[in-house]
């Protein structure tokens, strides 16, 4: 990966990026640039990893998980330290056009490169004779995904956004266009990557690449089929969910097939109702950790799909988990941001996400803090740490990489698959009244718990589901547990209640975080439109063909709300 991230950064000091808040402001690829740089597929590969350098950046990572994460019942303030814009979307709500995390550039910036490879990678075909069609057909395949997933970003955070599937290379060429609806870009992403999933080259055949950091650090089969799995979870199409997950796990459990043949005797890796998991402990170990270690210390684990890999001696860090995390250096430490105290002070109670004190997840995210009255997020930031679990006769204790080198940034992993695969059989037996369908869910989500209870009897039964409400429910509840501070709940939550047509699920579970201003938090959250950020003022004073959210007017301020 660090091959790659080299490469990328010299076409990125080649190719000049918007310093400016609006994608429509990107330097255009001029006529020099398209005569004299696209010659080989060497320049093909440089663009594309220059789009994944992208995703890198502080721009984009830093929203991937202030927009997933910041507005759900995950976290709450942490230090005292956080901008006034970061404390203004936690303890508030109170999203203003003026926030400086509402911005979008480096998304639009990801989608330009995308494009730019879709369109250039053919006429160097014609150029150079040593690129292949298979080779070709791949880059285009992994600038489609990598499209798709900056679309995919920006739609569930701010709705209905610019829909651009050219290259911007001229100057005179206006992009300053009107929103496309949120169902337009999905649904056309999601053809593109149909028509995608038909044309894999040979290394797309071979499902990796040469090393693991290329085979979870770039989109191949099984990460595109993931993203389309998601995309059509949110469609509300069902069949084609499971369809795409079914082959995301098929793909998976051929690479534990051959991960088994070269380690036989390994107990590292184990099937939990026929899917291939890393074991939380190692056999005669009396140690849980074994499977954050593989996932999150080491990274490029087998589980992996797609992950943002950061290695030493880049220029670019894993910013958001340093600066809204904390440091590994002190336990103490706490980010911009930190644990919901309900999830400490619910552990192991009925009403807790948490009722079964041997789910090690638990442990590994959630660390309260006595001199704060605190939890921090342990999760990515803490290595090589073991203490007593409380009334448990096992220890925890997981390794990492050094403590100099900044985390991956896990975007989708297998148990992904799984719990989506989960949602989307319940989801369709809520249509068809087919318990069968709920039957089938729990064996996904039983997988993905007794892998994290350490093969602990708790598990699911059609006997303990009362409704497909229950069964609905116990899904979120797994995918929260299990997915807990990885920028995923904010849009799980939206998500539900784009499902059900209105914001109870959102209210129901955020309200109880607020202590400033909850009714106005309260009666804003009523509004579906409250459940996406407002459009830059940037982007409007830019673009006057956008039109802002209704919810949020210029210069609004909750705070100042009687």
């Amino acid at each position: 990966m660090k091959k790659i991230f080299n490469i990328a950064l010299s076409i990125l000091l080649v190719l000049p990026f918007s310093g400016c808040s609006n994608f429509l402001s990107i330097y255009p690829l001029n006529d020099i640039v398209e005569e004299n740089f696209w010659e080989n597929k060497d320049d093909v590969e440089s663009v594309l990893m220059a789009a994944y350098a992208k995703l890198e950046s502080s721009n984009c990572i830093t929203r991937m998980g202030i927009w997933g994460e910041l507005r759900s019942d995950n976290v709450t303030e942490g230090n005292q330290n956080a901008p006034e814009d970061i404390r203004r979307i936690i303890t508030k709500d109170n999203l203003l056009e003026s926030n400086s995390y509402v911005t979008w550039a480096g998304f639009y910036d990801v989608i330009n490169l995308a494009n730019t490879v879709m369109e250039y990678a053919p006429k160097v075909q014609e150029k150079d004779p040593n690129y292949m069609s298979d080779q070709m057909n791949s880059h285009i395949a992994e600038a489609r995904a990598l499209r798709a997933l900056a679309y995919f970003y920006l739609i569930r955070t701010f709705k209905d956004v610019p829909y651009v599937t050219k290259a911007s290379k001229d100057d005179s060429e206006d992009f300053r266009i009107a929103a496309t609806p949120f169902d337009g870009v999905l649904t056309a992403e999601i053809e593109s990557l149909k028509e995608t999933s038909a044309v894999f080259g040979s290394e797309w055949a071979n499902k990796k690449f040469a090393t693991d950091e290329e085979t979870t650090g770039r989109f191949t089969r099984v990460g595109i089929y993931t993203l389309l799995a998601d995309m059509c979870l949110w469609a509300q199409d069902y069949d084609a969910c499971i369809e795409y997950c079914d082959r995301a796990i098929a793909l998976k459990k051929e690479q534990y097939k051959e991960y088994k043949s070269k380690h036989s005797t390994s107990t590292e890796m184990d099937l939990y109702n026929g899917y291939p998991l890393y074991n939380a402990s190692l056999d005669g170990s009396s140690n849980v950790g074994n499977s954050y270690s593989k996932i999150f210390g080491e990274g490029f684990s087998l589980e992996s799909v797609f992950e943002l890999a950061f290695v030493r001696d880049q220029s670019v860090s894993n910013s958001f988990i340093s600066d809204f995390y904390g440091s590994s250096n002190t336990r103490s430490n706490i980010g911009y941001v930190s644990a919901n105290v309900r999830l400490y002070n619910d552990h192991g109670k009925s009403t807790g996400l948490f009722t079964n004190t041997k789910d090690t997840r638990f442990y590994e995210t959630v660390q309260y803090i006595q001199s704060s009255s605190k939890c921090r997020v342990a999760k990515y930031v803490d290595l090589g740490i073991s203490y007593k679990m409380e009334g448990i006769p096992t220890r925890f204790s997981y390794t990492g990489r050094n403590q100099q080198l900044s985390p991956n940034w896990i975007i989708y992993r297998f148990t992904d698959v799984l719990l989506m695969q989960a949602e989307a059989y319940v989801c369709k037996a809520k249509d068809e009244g087919n318990n069968s369908l709920i039957e089938s869910a729990l064996v996904n989500i039983n997988a993905v718990h007794r892998r994290a209870t350490n093969n602990d009897v708790d598990t699911l039964t059609m006997a303990s589901i009362k409704s497909v409400s229950d069964a609905e429910n116990y899904v979120l509840d797994e995918r929260r547990r299990e997915f807990l501070f990885e920028g995923k709940r904010w849009y799980d939550m939206v998500r539900v209640c784009r499902r059900n047509g209105n914001t109870d699920y959102v209210r129901k579970n955020v309200m109880p975080k607020y202590s400033e201003n909850v009714e106005a938090i309260r009666v804003k959250l009523s509004d579906m439109d409250a459940l996406y950020f407002p459009i830059a003022k940037a982007e409007l004073k830019i673009n006057p063909q956008l039109k802002q959210n209704p919810v949020y007017k210029e210069k609004e301020d909750v705070s100042k709300s009687k």
